[in-house]
């Protein structure tokens, strides 16, 4: 049976930021980002439909963020990224794809953990200041006086046919009355930003994660265009592109001279 080679990105949904009750003046932790795989399969062109799932980002509240959903194709899971912590005492962010920042007022808890080979650990928090979530390149960055910790840092591919960064952890909130919302991502697999803290009796929301996105890519030459997804053509490539639930049929074979098509006579 004929075989292609499908180069595959998959990542899942960020974490929400984490947010503020308004009794606490600690900096909430930064959304952990998505998990995110990039690598390739071979699949058989006789194999039929397959299954893409594509993990949805969550809205950020005045507690700890919630995790993001897995992205998914061929059995290759990116796990969603973890929830930022919120803003009271001694919070941990949440495990995830990456892990969500956490938060505390000057005290000694650990980033939420990631899952090895798809992101990284949050932030540890400082002077009340949140910790960054978790990036697909990075760990989340330790927050300081004054200043929240970075969200780690994505990860860039040009599988779609041009650079594109991916799951990039949020950034962690400011201690101390700062007064502001968590900052909402905007690329795929983002992870949200923690909100502010303050020491009135308002509260603020942590900042909203992005979706995942799945991206399959594989030789236009010597075959059909296969089904499912946003289709371009680039460089000689095929690109599908789902940014919501679908379904992949491989292509068919037009050619046995393709260098991707590994093609079995009986």
């Amino acid at each position: 049976m004929a075989t292609i080679n499908i180069s595959y990105l998959i990542a899942a949904g960020g974490g929400a930021g984490g947010g503020t009750p308004g009794s606490a003046n600690a900096g909430a932790g930064g959304g952990g980002a998505g998990g995110l795989l990039i690598s390739s399969d071979s699949i058989d062109l006789g194999s039929g439909s397959l299954a893409v799932v594509v993990g949805s980002g969550k809205t950020g509240t005045t507690g700890t963020g919630t995790n993001g959903d897995n992205s998914s194709f061929n059995g290759h899971v990116a796990i969603g990224g973890g929830g930022g912590a919120n803003g009271s005492l001694f919070v941990r962010g949440l495990d995830g794809g990456s892990g969500g920042g956490s938060s505390n007022h000057n005290g000694n808890t650990g980033g939420g953990n990631g899952v090895v080979g798809q992101g990284n650990n949050g932030g540890w928090p400082a002077s009340s200041n949140g910790g960054g979530g978790g990036g697909a390149g990075g760990v989340g960055g330790v927050g300081a006086l004054g200043v929240g910790g970075n969200g780690g840092v994505g990860i860039s591919s040009s599988i779609s046919g041009s650079s594109v960064t991916y799951s990039v952890g949020g950034i962690g909130g400011q201690g101390y009355a700062q007064n502001y919302n968590g900052t909402n991502a905007t690329l795929y697999g983002g992870g949200g930003g923690g909100a502010a803290g303050s020491q009135s009796a308002t509260t603020h929301t942590g900042g909203n994660s992005y979706q995942g996105i799945v991206i399959l890519s594989y030789s236009s030459f010597g075959i059909t265009d296969g089904t499912g997804g946003t289709i371009t053509h680039v460089s000689g490539n095929t690109i599908h592109s789902f940014i919501s639930n679908g379904t992949f049929v491989p292509p068919t074979s037009t050619s046995t001279n393709n260098g991707n098509l590994l093609a079995f006579f009986f």
